[in-house]
C-alpha cells in the first residue's frame, strides 16, 4: 500500500510542474506580434495592385501579392477584387487605403504561401450592415496543409474599423502555410483584408541568472516528494 502510494505521489508532482503545451498564441495588437516577430516581407498594402481607372482592381479568381496568392475557394471559386476607399468608392469609407474583398457577400479570403511559417499577421474586416454598422464575427482557420492546427470564432469590430489578428507558433517544427477568414453569419456580410504580413516567430531570451538548468526545479520538488514518501512508508511499516 505504500508503495503504491509513493508512485501517485511522483506522477502527481510531475502533472503538477509540467507546463500544457500552447504552440500556437493568437494576438490582437500589432504591437505585440512584432515584439515576438521578425517580418520576412513588407506588409501586404493593397496599394498597388488597382485599375488605373475606376477605384478598383480587375475581379479576379487568384491574385497573388509577395508570394502570397490569395483566393476565394468555396463553396467554389469567385472572384476577388481590390478596392480604393479614396477613387469615388463612396461605400467604402474607411479612409485612403485599399482593402482585398470577395466579389460575392458571404465567401472566405484565403492566404497561402510556401514555404510554410511561423508567424503571420492581417487587419481583417466585415461588413454588416441593417440600419448602421455593426460588430460581426469571423471564422480564422490555421493550416499546415490540410490539416488544421488552430481555429477560432473572433468578434470583428463595426464596420470601416479593422480588427488586427495575429497568430505565431512558438514551436520551429509546429509551422503553418494558409490562414482562411469566413464570416461566420453567412452571405449578409463581406470580409475585408489589409496589411498582410508573413515572419518568423523569436523566442525572448530569458533573463540572465534568472533561468535554472533544464530539469533542475523538478528534480529538486521529486527528491523532496521522494524523502517525504519514504518517511511516510517506514511510518507505516513500523
Amino acid at each position: 500500500m505504500a508503495r503504491n502510494r509513493l508512485v501517485w505521489l511522483v506522477c502527481l508532482s510531475i502533472l503538477c510542474v509540467v507546463p500544457a503545451s500552447a504552440t500556437f498564441v493568437p494576438y490582437t495588437d500589432l504591437a505585440l506580434w512584432q515584439q515576438v516577430t521578425t517580418l520576412s516581407a513588407t506588409a501586404i498594402d493593397f496599394d498597388s495592385e488597382l485599375a488605373p481607372v475606376g477605384g478598383h482592381s480587375t475581379p479576379t479568381l487568384s491574385l497573388i501579392i509577395g508570394g502570397i496568392t490569395f483566393t476565394a475557394p468555396t463553396p467554389y471559386p469567385t472572384n476577388l477584387v481590390v478596392v480604393n476607399a479614396n477613387a469615388g468608392q463612396s461605400y467604402y469609407n474607411w479612409g485612403t487605403t485599399s482593402i482585398l474583398r470577395t466579389e460575392a457577400d458571404g465567401w472566405p479570403v484565403k492566404a497561402n504561401w510556401t514555404p510554410s511559417v511561423t508567424a503571420f499577421a492581417a487587419s481583417m474586416g466585415i461588413n454588416k450592415f441593417t440600419t448602421t454598422y455593426l460588430p460581426s464575427q469571423m471564422d480564422v482557420t490555421v493550416r499546415n496543409g490540410e490539416t488544421i492546427v488552430w481555429q477560432q470564432t473572433l468578434v470583428t469590430s463595426a464596420h470601416p474599423t479593422l480588427t488586427f489578428f495575429g497568430i505565431v507558433s512558438t514551436d520551429p517544427a509546429e509551422t503553418f502555410d494558409s490562414v482562411t477568414f469566413q464570416p461566420a453569419e453567412g452571405t449578409s456580410t463581406t470580409a475585408f483584408l489589409d496589411d498582410v504580413r508573413l515572419g518568423a516567430y523569436n523566442a525572448p531570451a530569458p533573463p540572465v541568472g534568472e533561468t535554472p538548468e533544464l530539469g533542475t526545479g523538478l528534480l529538486s520538488l521529486l527528491g523532496g516528494i521522494l524523502l517525504a514518501a519514504g518517511g511516510f512508508r517506514r511510518h507505516f511499516e513500523t
